[in-house]
């Protein structure tokens, strides 16, 4: 029974008792068991039959990456004693947060079976509960309905699109890692890459004495130069960043490309910490390719909900983050607020890289602003959308 409905109707029926019990008479007791009969025991019968109702749900995946397609078949189980005038079957035909659900009108025979085929298209990137699948019904006047969720238990996760980004190697921090560096500072001095000859100006120590004998020439050792360093990388999830962003697409796309941050990487055995509002007081951390998928699994679910600015959290987080690291910011907006912070961060020695998302084109006083924080070191790097994506999301 729903809404409003449902209040008029159990008000009417303890009006019409006590008119019953109070006033008497035939005509009296005649509608209060009238409404009884018509409307109390249908709804207990189908409140009963509802409850022994099953079913379960069958996935080709129970995973899909944006712009696939997942094969869903619902099937249902009807108790031989259930038995219902209509069902309503609703759906999310579309993994999207702006899909409407559809819905299909069956007849169910006491004991009978019937399963349902679903091609879902995964349009947005999260996780999705198949409890937004339920079974509907009703008595025949429409007074009251009933509804129940058969796949609670189940969910679907859609993972966000690799995206190629620029080169942008994070700036080591300490010595013996899998970082190569051009820096003379991190040698490794257990590990030779190759031999050279020796030229005016070399170290002694590095001379090969036996190859130099082998080949009647002085050659010189030259030695891995590798670092290590944490990949700190911040996600603007803030609400007032994504004001306008109705279809979600820049929030998508800070989300697609912390994915590839990640990823990139991970597979270079490079550690990453990943820092964002909704995640409060913890951070995400991994330092090999197998951590990838525990990762993502957090980050597909990342909501632009925060309150507060950007720069203000990552102007805290700084307090708690090694100097001289690599920050990698994600964000739509550049504001003067902002950049002053980021240069105070540059200033402090942090290494920043942004990656400010684009959903049209610069204005003049952002212009300026990026070119502000160039000169001061600050390697930014635009991202835009996809085209062909951008306008197949917007066609559906």
């Amino acid at each position: 029974m729903t809404g409003s409905s449902k209040k008029i109707f159990w008000l009417a029926l303890a009006v019409l008792a006590a008119l019953a019990v109070l006033a008497g008479g035939k005509f009296l007791y005649l509608l209060f068991y009238l409404a009884l009969f018509l409307f109390i025991i249908p709804y207990t019968w189908l409140r009963i039959s509802l409850n022994r109702l099953h079913g379960r749900v069958e996935l080709t995946e129970a995973y899909a990456e944006v712009g696939q397609s997942i094969n869903v078949q619902f099937i249902i189980n009807n108790h031989p004693t259930g038995w219902f005038p209509y069902l309503e079957l609703t759906s999310l035909l579309d993994l999207s947060l702006n899909a409407s659900s559809q819905s299909r009108i069956i007849c169910l025979d006491p004991g009978e079976e019937t399963s349902f085929n679903f091609n879902l298209y995964c349009r947005r990137r999260g996780k999705y509960d198949l409890q937004a699948f339920s079974i509907k019904t009703g008595d025949p006047f429409g007074i009251f309905k009933l509804s129940k969720p058969l796949f609670a238990d189940r969910e679907i996760t859609v993972y966000p699109r690799l995206k190629p980004l620029p080169l942008s190697s994070p700036q080591a921090s300490q010595n013996f890692g899998n970082l190569a560096v051009g820096n003379r500072q991190f040698e490794n001095y257990s590990q030779v890459s190759d031999l050279r000859s020796w030229r005016a100006g070399d170290n002694m120590k590095k001379i090969h004495w036996k190859q130099s004998a082998r080949h009647e020439r002085l050659l010189v050792k030259n030695y891995d130069q590798k670092g290590d360093t944490t990949l700190n990388l911040l996600i603007d999830m803030a609400a007032s960043a994504y004001r306008g962003d109705w279809q979600h697409l820049l929030e998508d796309l800070a989300v697609e490309v912390a994915t590839s941050l990640i990823y990139q990487n991970l597979k270079h055995n490079l550690a990453v910490k990943i820092f964002s509002q909704p995640f409060h007081r913890y951070n995400l951390v991994g330092s090999q390719p197998r951590d990838f998928w525990g990762i993502i699994d957090q980050v597909v679910t990342l909501a632009a909900t925060a309150s507060g600015s950007f720069c203000q959290y990552v102007n805290t987080t700084s307090y708690y983050l090694t100097p001289n690291s690599t920050l990698y910011l994600i964000s739509p907006c550049l504001e003067p607020e902002a950049v002053i912070s980021y240069l105070a961060l540059r200033l402090k020695g942090f290494n920043l890289i942004l990656f400010y998302l684009r959903g049209g084109e610069t204005t003049p006083n952002t212009l300026k602003l990026l070119t502000t924080l160039r000169e001061a070191g600050i390697r930014v790097l635009p991202v835009t959308f996809d085209p062909e994506e951008n306008d197949e999301r917007a066609a559906l």
